[in-house]
């Protein structure tokens, strides 16, 4: 098998921050503040003795970001016998991200830019060992990246929807490597039946990882750890309820 594909991604954010300030003493009236909402926010209580309502917006709200993704790839399986295979693979993919994030009103703006080109070789092994007709024995090998979004690439700050912490991209992340490794058991006692058992194994290199940073909101930003290991286990049963007819 061969393939090929292409991805090309482009994306722009306007954002723009709103919110009442309290500026004069009505603001601050307990008798007002006790009121209902449509009548705190009235023409009566808006202006220089009240609330003002005025533009928030942020140095790093507003980004434009493009990334051009291409890969190809080619496995082929290899019958050594009646009861093994051997399926081996390879994947070449290359990326190219730029997020550059812009002061809205600046007549000469500072430019953040983020630029993340990379290309990878990504490899495929496996072996499968069937020694009895029902149980199967698999083992695989495989090779991924993980690169962070758009978002992740900007330092624009949002707040998340529960909880209000600050959310603050990092412009520069780097993409991560993941090396997996798999064991599976399978037994197939009858038709339609499944008995599994596997292992993983996954090993992440410059990992993305969410780290809070100390603040008066406690701004939470994605960083590259050193590396990270995963082990686990996976335990599948599948049983008819005699509906299979035979």
């Amino acid at each position: 098998k061969a393939g090929f594909n292409f991805v090309y991604k482009k994306r722009a954010v306007d954002t723009r921050r709103y919110k009442y300030l309290m500026k004069g003493p009505l603001a601050s009236d307990t008798d007002v503040l006790a009121l209902d909402p449509e009548s705190i926010f009235s023409p009566e209580y808006i202006g220089a003795d009240g609330f003002v309502y005025t533009e928030v917006t942020r140095n790093t709200d507003n980004y434009t970001a493009d990334q051009t993704l291409w890969g190809f790839y080619a496995t082929a399986l290899f019958p050594l016998s009646r009861r093994i295979e051997i399926m081996a693979g390879v994947r070449v993919e290359g990326s190219s991200q730029f997020v550059r994030t812009f002061q809205l009103f600046s007549a000469s703006p500072e430019l953040v830019d983020a630029r993340l080109t990379t290309t990878d070789v990504l490899p495929i092994a496996g072996v499968t060992f069937k020694p009895t007709r029902s149980t199967v024995l698999r083992g695989l090998y495989a090779r991924t990246v993980s690169r962070p979004e758009f978002r992740e690439l900007s330092p624009a700050i949002q707040n998340e929807v529960t909880g209000g912490r600050q959310i603050q991209g990092n412009e520069n992340l780097e993409r991560a490597v993941l090396d997996n490794l798999d064991l599976r058991f399978e037994w197939y006692p009858k038709r339609g039946e499944t008995i599994s058992v596997a292992l993983f194994y996954k090993r992440f290199t410059s990992p993305i990882e969410m780290t809070v940073e100390a603040s008066a909101q406690h701004t939470v930003k994605p960083n590259n750890a050193e590396g990270a290991h995963n082990l686990g286990a996976e335990l599948t049963l599948r049983k008819t309820l005699g509906f299979v007819h035979k």
